[in-house]
């Protein structure tokens, strides 16, 4: 009875340890420690399960004896698994030394397996007792070997200089469960039966690898060696419902169907039985789950939350405002609501000023300055986003100490880029949790991605606040600058006012005395003083057709000064357009020969008369082709169209001179301005005869026309709807 007791015991101790190191492989199947780890828990298993077969006399010679080379197999593999482990925990090197331990352990692997180590079992007094090789002292020798070197390992490891504290602490609960462990092993499995001839404590020295156990877990738990305390509650949920489902089906099919109502009941209605039962725990099992899962995060897993509905609730919190104290308000409520922290707060700069400081408590917590100030100069320096008092090393003990003073469990680094010393954007203080729980991994992946998401939301609110202080400075600059451009206008204004009386007065001035000289050289011109010869005529005729060109000018100056004071006027006159264009043709078709120009028109023969002002369009017409002819090379061509279409009449001034820039094109109709090719070509232009052109057009209702590709030439001209010009009878 005894010994299937220990049978029990083994397979169930066994078992928890597969799961725990299967859970260990799964969490980071990548990680060397890992799957050391869970080598190290599968022998150990086997050699639990062996070692409860091996001493036992209810079981026949042939399995004892298996068993018992189970044993020492096992047992000699799982030291090297626990060596190897203590090698990559330490980061030790593979040097002769540890070739020599490897070499070791497989040798006395391998003899183990032979009669060299083991003979055979005998029974004696109810027990197998071990007849044993020649060369047992080569396996025997090595365990203790085996458990020194690893033990030596981590008092080297837990007493360098470079250990960290939290490596340091994880060590000594490692070494302490060896230690126990090895004790325990040793004093039943090698001093009692080898000194003493006591074989009955055999069994129960296997028991006492409880203590690596334990200090693997509680290392794991409490120092984060594999972070998977979440993963193991969860699996209890699975062991816990499986187990009570096997139960019950193992007690109604195997004892209450097979044995008490054997006799009374048949074989199809036994083989009902099992199927409904089977169904039964099919769909019992999720309720079962269910309730054992929250049986376990109330008993080992408290602080349990949704990471992702957290995060979701903090995004919604930063789209939704961009008031700095409304969101930390808001956000710390509800990351310490959800993680369970006696407080949270967020600290971040003040926009009063270089010193000032804000601070967002869910308690309405506070800092004294000169832990602020300190905390901004340490903190920067630390590695990492994190900080986590129970995990700072000796050399961070002054933030340590100052952590505890304050209560602070863990600090998040709002910053950009962590590990480097720069100045860190602000900082999430949480306080311990209610439950006295540590922050787990899960924690602190959780609040660095909340401290990524709040270090652009800060930021940005930051500026607008910036901007809002800002603005009530900006408010009174600008009606201080304002003001000064509201005096400055006036004086413009005024001189404007001056220019434009000047340029009105002047244009007064040169019209009378150009009038006199025009209609002298007319008269000339025309045989009323004397007959003159064709040189004289030449010469006279440009004097006729410059003084024209001015009283064309001294009319576009005075046009602008009356566009401004509203005295501009159209008077429109019945003229045929047709008529006009021919005469304004003729009097620079010299001048275009002159240049080497051809300057085509042919003229309709039948057009409407229309009811338009007609110097004024005799001074856009002039203009166009004077334009055309000026910026025409030499060998070039101008056309003159005119068109009479149904609804409209439309005349354009064709030619294949410089063109305009198209950067340039937009300025092109508006006051004074010259594009540059322009300037080049003729340095002696105003700006002003397209300007006056386009009000022309526009104020007897017509539209420019205008096109033009620098290098190949322009087009320029207007369209009229006729109806709008038709004489009244």
């Amino acid at each position: 009875m005894l010994s299937m007791i220990y049978v029990g015991l083994s397979v169930l101790i066994s078992v928890i340890l597969v799961c725990f190191g299967l859970i260990v492989q799964l969490r980071n199947t990548k990680n060397s420690l890992n799957s050391i780890f869970f080598a190290f828990t599968l022998f150990t298993s086997v050699w639990l399960i062996a070692n409860s077969f091996s001493a036992s006399i209810n079981f026949s010679h042939n399995i004892a004896l298996f068993a018992n080379y189970i044993t020492l197999f096992s047992g000699a593999i799982s030291l090297l698994f626990l060596g190897l482990f203590v090698k990559v925990l330490t980061h030790a090197r593979l040097n002769y030394q540890w070739r020599i331990f490897i070499f070791y352990s497989v040798l006395a692997s391998i003899l183990s397996l032979t009669p060299l180590v083991l003979v055979d079992v005998n029974p004696v007094n109810g027990i197998y007792e071990i007849v044993f090789g020649p060369l047992a002292f080569v396996y025997f020798l090595y365990l203790p070997y085996a458990f020194i070197s690893a033990i030596l390992y981590l008092v080297i490891y837990k007493n360098r200089p470079s250990t960290s504290e939290n490596d340091k602490e994880t060590a000594t609960i490692i070494l302490r469960g060896i230690i126990f462990t090895v004790l325990g092993v040793i004093i039943t499995n090698a001093i009692l039966p080898f000194v003493f001839q006591n074989f009955v404590f055999t069994g129960v020295g296997a028991y006492f690898i409880v203590f690596i156990v334990y200090s693997l877990g509680y290392a794991t738990v409490r120092h984060r060696l594999f972070d998977i305390r979440f993963v193991v509650v969860r699996s209890m949920g699975y062991i816990l419902s499986i187990g009570l489902l096997a139960g019950i089906y193992g007690f109604i099919s195997f004892w209450l169907i097979d044995t008490i109502l054997a006799d009374n009941i048949s074989l199809s209605t036994k083989r009902l039985f099992y199927v409904s039962t089977a169904l039964a725990m099919a769909f019992t099992f999720q309720p079962l789950k269910r309730f054992f899962d929250k049986l376990s995060n109330s008993l080992f897993y408290r602080d349990a939350y949704d990471s992702q509905e957290l995060l979701d609730r903090l995004n919604n919190i930063l789209v939704s405002t961009v008031d700095l104290g409304k969101m930390l308000q808001d956000t710390s409520t509800v990351v310490g609501d959800t993680l369970k922290t006696e407080f949270m707060a967020i600290g971040v700069p003040g926009t009063t000023g270089p010193d000032s400081y804000r601070i967002v408590s869910t308690d309405d917590r506070t800092f004294s300055k000169s832990d602020i100030k300190q905390a901004q100069i340490l903190l920067p320096k630390m590695d990492g986003k994190v900080v986590v008092a129970d995990y700072l090393e000796n050399n961070h003990s002054k933030v340590k100490d100052l952590m505890q003073a304050n209560d602070i469990a863990t600090i998040v680094r709002m910053v950009d880029n962590p590990g480097q010393a720069q100045e860190d954007i602000g900082y999430i203080i949480l306080g311990n949790k209610k439950s006295g729980g540590p922050f787990s991994g899960q924690d602190i992946k959780v609040l660095t991605m909340i401290a990524d998401e709040l270090v652009l939301a800060i930021q940005n609110a930051l500026r607008f606040e910036e901007i809002q202080n800002f603005n009530k400075t900006l408010e009174k600059k600008v009606e201080n600058a304002t003001s000064r451009l509201q005096r400055a206008n006036d004086k413009l204004v005024a001189l404007d006012q001056t220019k434009d009386d000047f340029i009105s007065m002047a244009s007064h001035q040169l019209r009378t005395p150009l009038t006199s000289v025009k209609g002298y050289i007319s008269m000339v011109l025309e045989g009323d003083a004397g007959k003159i010869n064709e040189d004289q005529k030449n010469l006279l005729e440009q004097a006729f057709f410059s003084s024209q060109r001015m009283v064309y000018l001294i009319s576009d100056l005075l046009n602008v000064s009356r566009l401004r004071t509203g005295k501009f006027i159209i008077e429109p006159t019945p003229i045929n357009l047709a008529d006009i264009i021919e005469s304004e043709v003729a009097q620079l078709k010299e001048t275009a020969t002159a240049r080497g120009l051809k300057l085509i028109y042919k003229k309709p023969k039948d057009f409407p008369v229309l009811m338009i002002d007609e110097t004024k369009i005799r001074q856009v017409l002039t203009n166009f082709m004077d334009n055309a002819i000026y910026y025409t090379p030499g060998g070039g061509k101008i056309e003159v169209n005119l068109t009479n279409g149904r609804q409209s009449i439309e005349l354009t001034v064709v030619d294949n001179g410089i063109g305009v820039a198209k950067h340039e094109q937009h300025n092109l109709f508006t006051k004074f301005f010259r594009a540059g090719n322009a300037k080049k070509a003729r340095p002696d232009g105003t700006g002003l005869g397209l300007f006056m052109a386009k009000k022309v057009i526009i104020a007897q209702g017509g539209a420019i026309i205008f096109r033009s590709i620098e290098g190949k030439g322009s087009t320029f001209g207007f369209t009229f709807d006729k109806s709008r010009l038709q004489p009244k009878n």
